[in-house]
């Protein structure tokens, strides 16, 4: 068992279970198997994530044969991106890519090496250079729009997304080059320009520099606010150094980045915005159960101008001495009050108040009331008193939210893997239970498939699932999980995966029988305005199929 590695939680219910070989949260119902596990982790298609699994194992992957227009589309877009990523490079050693060259070395002070560790590279001063040079090499225009590097102008000819600007190639924990971002050299806006999201790359999931930082962060890692600190961090020692990428840390960060270290020290910019963002990514990162401390940074508004005035072995100092969040936080409040003045120091408690009755652990909220006392000034015994109101509130408040989604997940309102649960809600109940059934005890897959067909389900997924069970067993006598895989997104693999978690009824045989009249009944009942537009045939059938169900009940 482990913490989820899909969803924030602090009581692990992420769990592996050895003798099926694959995984389940009861927390988030996240499901599958190895396969699905690295579709959901690494954001792979389904054959993308079978061809890891093979290169990591040393088995031949059959290039030619199963491979779908998805993982083709994902092949020929990685492969584009580390075409212009050579591009890049090879313009910034060249004559065109001297502004470039000089800023990153001379100004920000980079080495060859860490030049060449990163990739970085120049988008030259041209309106299509990269995308005439990335066509004569095979890649279609779709191909390039897809990836984010060029675009089409109101003449209908196309432009790169990229001129004038130092690139930073975007690269994924398994080495392929997924995005980039480019700095401006003519003052223009935006200052900074990424990669939109393109089905290689999702902002929300993505690190800069997790690549290199994967291998040496597990004590701690360092989240800094953009490239050049990173870059500047990494060439100073600090190996473990990361960034999100022109946008603010969502909750899937913290995820990703607590499944790396034991500890993540926060070294954003000293400015009001750096501290906004402080605050905002304490919060995500609190969610997801990661130690969390804050960077003060003096005599420098940012790592890579610190470590350049005063060198990487007082960065360290600085390091060492990270304040904890909790006291960060009080400080930053107590900051925004005169608690001279009586209403002032009131508003000053208050809010003190209500940042440690958001602690879960109790040591913690005991601990910082002292400390919040002493700061502003009150008796501890009222800010106690005001914490645990606040605390039982909260409490409270969550208690109705997991109700109301608890309630919303029983009558399937808000099931967005099988949307047409809400509104047939029992024959739903009854689709699931007997495919439950099936997966559970394979041996009656046969004797329930003679008792129903597939048409007679009323949702379109379960439905889905029934097919894809019944052919897989008439081919393999057995369910694996790693081969429906292939015809389901992640979402309905890990509802599947839940399916194989439920529990069976006491009397098995007449809950399946139970379940197959209830969908029978269903089926051969037809509205009226249907009836009147049946031909005689039609209606014949259908009073065939009530005479059967009628049977089969007396039976």
């Amino acid at each position: 068992m482990a913490n989820c590695p899909f969803h924030s939680e602090r009581t692990p219910s992420f769990t592996v279970f050895p003798d099926t070989q694959n995984y389940y949260c009861f927390g988030c119902h996240a499901g599958g198997d190895v396969i699905t596990f690295l579709r959901a982790s690494q954001n792979l298609e389904y054959v993308d994530a079978v061809r890891m699994l093979a290169d990591m194992t040393g088995v031949p992957f059959p290039e030619d044969t199963g491979e779908r227009e998805s993982g083709r589309i994902r092949k020929q877009l990685l492969e584009a991106n580390k075409e212009a990523a050579r591009f890049f490079n090879k313009v910034l050693m060249s004559e065109q890519g001297k502004a470039g060259l000089e800023y990153l070395m001379g100004k920000r002070r980079l080495t060859a090496q860490t030049i060449t560790k990163f990739g970085l590279g120049f988008a030259p001063d041209s309106w299509d250079m990269l995308t005439r040079h990335l066509m004569k090499m095979g890649f279609s225009k779709e191909i390039l729009k897809l990836a984010g590097l060029c675009r089409t102008g109101k003449n209908g000819k196309e432009y790169d997304m990229f001129r004038n600007r130092v690139m930073f190639p975007i690269i994924d924990t398994s080495g392929n080059v997924v995005a980039f971002g480019g700095r401006v050299m003519d003052g223009s806006e935006p200052k900074y320009l990424n990669t939109s999201e393109t089905p290689v790359f999702k902002k929300s999931k993505t690190l800069f520099a997790l690549n290199f930082a994967r291998t040496s962060c597990k004590e701690r890692m360092i989240l800094a606010e953009g490239y050049m600190d990173v870059i500047a961090l990494h060439q100073a020692g600090f190996t473990y150094a990361v960034a999100t990428l022109g946008t603010a840390m969502t909750p899937d960060h913290a995820r990703i980045m607590g499944n790396y270290t034991k500890q993540l020290i926060v070294a954003y910019d000293s400015d009001k915005a750096g501290k906004a963002a402080t605050q905002r990514a304490i919060e995500h990162l609190n969610e997801a159960g990661v130690a969390v401390k804050i960077l003060r940074i003096t005599g420098g508004k940012d790592p890579d101008e610190f470590i350049k005035t005063y060198g990487a072995d007082k960065f360290k100092l600085l390091l060492d001495k990270s304040e904890d969040h909790a006291e960060y936080r009080l400080d930053e409040i107590l900051a925004k009050y005169d608690i001279s003045e009586t209403a002032q120091k009131v508003a000053c408690a208050k809010e003190m108040a209500s940042l440690i009755a958001t602690f879960a652990n109790g040591v913690e909220r005991e601990i910082y009331t002292v400390k919040a006392a002493e700061l502003c000034g009150v008796d501890k015994t009222v800010l106690t008193s005001e914490i645990a109101r606040l605390y039982k509130q909260k409490a409270g408040a969550q208690r109705k939210k997991r109700f109301s989604e608890d309630s919303a997940a029983l009558t399937g309102i808000s099931d967005k893997v099988n949307t047409e649960k809400y509104g047939n809600l029992g024959q739903a109940r009854a689709e699931e239970y007997l495919l439950t059934h099936m997966l559970r005890r394979p041996e009656d897959i046969e004797k329930i498939s003679k008792a129903i067909a597939p048409d007679e389900f009323v949702t379109e997924f379960d439905r889905r699932v029934y097919i894809a069970i019944q052919q897989m067993y008439a081919e393999h006598g057995e369910i694996d999980i790693a081969v429906l895989g292939e015809s389901f997104t992640v979402a309905e693999i890990s509802r599947i995966s839940e399916f194989m978690r439920r529990e069976l009824y006491d009397d098995e045989q007449r809950a399946v029988r139970d379940c197959i009249e209830k969908l029978k009944n269903a089926h051969s009942k037809v509205k009226k305005p249907e009836i009147e537009q049946m031909q005689d045939d039609e209606l014949l059938d259908i009073i065939g199929k009530i005479g059967k169900a009628k049977q089969n009940r007396n039976t």
